[in-house]
């Protein structure tokens, strides 16, 4: 998924904890073989060979976060959007992405490309969670790229986090509990220009960012891009609408809380 996943857990024993920390992993690995767009035998790539002439075949792994993104998308009014035109922008704003749930099937209409990017590392933290839960760990932390899920079914209070400020500088701003809940932080900090407005294919940066705290870390992931590209203002009455259950804009002048 082109990022770094790390994993802490705590298991009944060391041999325990260490055995559901690798089939965590190995789940990771394998919805990454499922999603990733660089991949030429993914679900993805196929889906993209296809576009425009005929619908594919899914696992269940693919068609469930193509069909949270395509909610996120509808909720947003755009905002959020798993497909594109090569210029990065939808010809015709329409949904793009055509889901059949009795078959199992994604249609992709032509010349647009899928890319989960933006949605899939949280789908992967979400599943490492539940496999972790499984195998009787009640204390963890999940994190790719920086979508992250705090287990703590003890309520110790174990994982808080702090948000990167803008401007370069080091202090984080804030502590807010990570109790059972997953976070995820969009911005163009690291990447200018990398984050672009699927409405109009233009890049997105207002100079700051934006951190989401959600029950999942897949609605996280998707929620939080999405209020990016919206901005402060309709970025925050787009969460509230999702259910996020806290959030935060942050920019040079300041943060407003959600």
């Amino acid at each position: 998924m082109g990022t770094l996943c790390s994993i802490e857990a705590e298991g009944p024993d060391r041999a325990a904890a260490g055995r559901a920390i690798e089939r965590a992993f190995n789940r990771i690995k394998e919805i990454e073989r499922h999603m990733s767009r660089f991949r030429p035998e993914s679900e993805v790539s196929r889906i993209n060979r296809s576009a425009g002439r005929a619908p594919e075949a899914v696992s269940d792994d693919a068609f469930c976060v193509i069909e949270a993104a395509l909610s996120v998308s509808r909720l947003s009014g755009g905002a959020f959007d798993i497909t594109a035109g090569s210029s990065g922008a939808k010809p015709d704003g329409g949904a793009g992405a055509y889901l059949d749930r009795a078959r199992k099937t994604v249609f992709l209409e032509e010349g647009l490309h899928l890319d989960l990017g933006g949605i899939g590392k949280g789908y992967a933290v979400d599943e490492a969670v539940s496999l972790l839960k499984e195998e009787g760990v009640q204390v963890a932390v999940v994190d790719a790229g920086g979508n992250m899920y705090g287990l703590d079914a003890e309520a110790r209070g174990w994982w808080r986090v702090g948000i990167e400020p803008c401007g370069g500088h080091l202090k984080p701003v804030g502590s807010f509990p990570l109790m059972n809940r997953a976070v995820s932080t969009s911005s163009n900090s690291e990447r200018p220009g990398h984050l672009l407005d699927p409405r109009s294919g233009t890049p997105c940066d207002w100079g700051g960012s934006v951190t989401v705290f959600a029950e999942s870390a897949l609605w996280a992931d998707a929620c939080s891009t999405a209020a990016y590209v919206l901005g402060p203002g309709a970025g925050a009455e787009f969460l509230q609408r999702a259910g996020a259950s806290d959030f935060v804009f942050l920019h040079p002048g300041g943060a407003l809380h959600g």
